[in-house]
């Protein structure tokens, strides 16, 4: 998905379905490091961004209702 830790590592995305899982792939020697597991059923064409220091990021997290709410001022 993106270069990160300096552009020594890939960070990529195995989407199961119910989970994204992000793996660290270091270049240098091929090692793989799990590095999160987040509950959701995105797709991995979905957005999904990340810091280059994968301190900060965000994702699209897709909820479905069938419930439609207007909110407004009672004034």
């Amino acid at each position: 998905m993106r270069f990160a830790l300096g552009g020594k590592s890939l960070l990529v995305v195995e989407p199961t379905g119910h989970e994204m899982v992000f793996t660290l792939v270091d270049l240098a020697s091929g090692r793989r490091q799990l590095w999160k597991r987040i509950a959701s059923e995105a797709h991995a064409d979905e957005l999904f961004v990340a810091t280059p220091d994968l301190k900060y990021y965000a994702y699209a997290f897709p909820r479905y209702s069938s419930v439609l709410y207007t909110v407004g001022n009672l004034h």
